[in-house]
């Protein structure tokens, strides 16, 4: 039983009821840094289900959460399921498709992340293309070592995926670790963050820094 076993339990499967859904992995993205929850609106997170989430979320953070709501479309003009198919945030950067945006949620995704009365740190967006988005370059893992190094795990197909430019961009800040997924990108439909589960909670510093990066321990 969860609920015994967890100290904070958020339960809205109620709303499954009215169809109403937000599916925990791939549909959320938090940037713990700034309390924010960017979500690519979809039939897999509802705008009702997210903000019965965020509303019970903040009533055990410590600081409130904000919600950044957008609906991007692939090349061939169909919704995008998950938030990280084409949107992911690191320590210091934002990779996004813009492409993937109309016009009005380009303009408030870019205000979000780069505005700096909005963030501790601004990011500095990194506009991922359709084709790189395709092959699985925002479904990555920013996490940190035990030397306190910016590590991003990746796929092979990811990492043969990046244009030059990007590819140096990510080199020069980050210690790239790809590894082949082939059968979860090509059966499973995900990619290496699909393969990663740390704690999301608002304030669980253990497993969550204040950059969003994901800590790892061994044990």
């Amino acid at each position: 039983d969860l609920k015994k076993s967890c100290k904070h339990f958020i339960d809205i499967s109620a709303l499954e009821t009215k169809n109403e859904y937000l599916e925990g992995k791939g549909s959320v993205i938090y940037d713990h840094r700034n309390c924010k929850l960017f979500v690519n609106l979809s039939q897999r997170a509802t705008l009702p289900a997210l903000k019965a989430y965020v509303e019970e979320l903040n009533k055990i953070s410590l600081k409130p959460w904000s919600i950044v709501t957008f609906s991007g479309k692939d090349k061939n003009n169909v919704p995008i399921y998950h938030t990280d198919c084409f949107f992911q945030l690191l320590n210091r950067h934002a990779l996004v498709c813009l492409s993937a945006l109309n016009p009005e949620d380009k303009a408030l995704v870019i205000n979000e992340l780069t505005n700096p009365e909005k963030n501790i740190t601004p990011y500095e967006i990194v506009d991922i293309t359709f084709e790189e988005a395709e092959h699985m370059c925002c479904n990555i893992f920013n996490v940190l070592n035990d030397k306190k190094e910016n590590v991003l795990l990746i796929s092979k197909t990811a990492e043969k995926s990046y244009t030059p430019e990007h590819k140096d961009l990510l080199n020069k800040h980050y210690k790239i670790l790809a590894n082949d997924v082939e059968t979860m990108e090509y059966v499973g439909g995900g990619s290496t963050s699909c393969l990663f589960y740390t704690s999301d909670a608002a304030d669980d510093t253990p497993c969550v820094d204040l950059g969003g990066r994901r800590i790892i321990k061994k044990k």
